[in-house]
């Protein structure tokens, strides 16, 4: 005789299979995750070690924090806002901020940037402009710093400029935002907010400005590439990683120089 199985068997076995599946699914989500948070942590450490030696670098850093509703991590990244080490230059026009803030920086289409890169010259309209891309450079006031012909100049550490006769010209806007984690970045050496989010800028009162030096990145480069032995990341890269170093080295001295 054929015998019938109960349907409540049916459905309880049917349900079992089903959580089964259910799980198997989301540990291998779960795990799937974590390689992410750490093929995502490894691109960061590559990202630091190549630009450690560029000026004005922010080291990038991850931020992985477990949502226990959904049972991932959620990762974000940020930039260290640490002081780098100032390189001496010995340029009239390269400066470095000794302590918090920002120069302000404008670009062909009115946005606001804002950089600890103080590597500076002058155009054809006798503007202070960034070496790194022609953005003007804004005075206290947050408007363009007109300097007129002449040959020589010097900056007081609040960023004030004096012409030969002692003639205060403009002041070098020095500003700090409230929440630098808001700050957005295309190169981790400028900084901006999006148009719909207004920045809101406070000017340092107590600047203070070193004339002829410019800040070099925040990267510890040392315990970047260990960072990078613990992770295995290190290997094949090194090699290309030191090129890219010696190049950049190259190409700084060759600015100075000029």
């Amino acid at each position: 005789m054929r015998k019938f199985r109960h349907p409540f068997s049916l459905v309880f076995a049917s349900l079992f299979l089903f959580s089964l599946g259910w799980g198997v699914d989301k540990t291998l989500d779960i795990a799937a995750n974590a390689m992410d948070v750490s093929e995502m942590g490894s691109e960061i450490t590559m990202e630091n070690v190549v630009n450690a030696k560029t000026p004005g670098y922010k080291e990038v850093t991850q931020y992985a924090r477990f949502n226990p509703k959904t049972g991932f991590q959620e990762r974000s990244r940020f930039n260290k806002m640490s002081i780098g080490a100032f390189v001496n230059t010995g340029r009239a026009l390269d400066f470095a901020l000794e302590n918090e803030g920002f120069f302000v920086l404008k670009d062909p289409r009115g946005r606001i940037f804002l950089t600890r890169d103080g590597r500076f010259e002058i155009n054809e309209k006798r503007q202070l402009i960034y070496m790194a891309g022609g953005f003007l450079v804004l005075g206290a006031d947050l408007s363009p710093i007109d300097l007129p012909p002449f040959t020589s100049f010097k900056v007081d550490k609040r960023g004030q400029i004096y012409d030969q006769e002692n003639n205060l010209l403009a002041r070098i806007g020095v500003v700090k935002v409230a929440d630098t984690k808001l700050l957005k970045t295309p190169n981790n050496v400028l900084f901006y907010r999006d148009d719909k989010d207004k920045m809101q800028l406070e000017e340092v009162e107590q600047a203070s400005i070193k004339q002829g030096f410019y800040e070099a990145s925040n990267v510890d480069y040392s315990k970047t590439l260990t960072k990078m032995a613990a992770t295995g990341g290190y290997g094949a890269n090194v090699n290309m990683i030191q090129t890219r170093l010696k190049m950049l080295d190259t190409m700084i001295e060759m600015v100075n120089k000029n």
